[in-house]
């Protein structure tokens, strides 16, 4: 599986190498997939591959986005759950 992916270069380094990002604390397997994160093999950083924008940016743009999917589909199982029983 090629891990090396084209993308901009590293906000902190200029550096164009980097590698997909499999997992993280925050977003586990899907997070960084979704996000399409790498990190920068010169110096760490994590960024996103089509923007530049640092994790920290992606985070606090993925979790209000997460809790309100997350809402909807308990709310959506919950009226079709009660429409079921009666």
């Amino acid at each position: 599986m090629k891990t090396t992916v084209a993308c901009v270069p590293c906000p902190a380094c200029e550096s164009r190498d980097a590698r997909r990002v499999c997992w993280t604390p925050w977003g586990g397997l899907i997070g960084p997939l979704l996000l399409g994160l790498v990190r920068c093999r010169a110096c760490g950083l994590r960024y996103r591959a089509r923007t530049g924008e640092p994790e920290r940016t992606v985070i606090r743009r993925f979790h209000p986005v997460l809790a309100s999917l997350t809402v909807g589909l308990v709310a959506f199982i919950a009226v079709v759950g009660f429409y079921w029983w009666w």
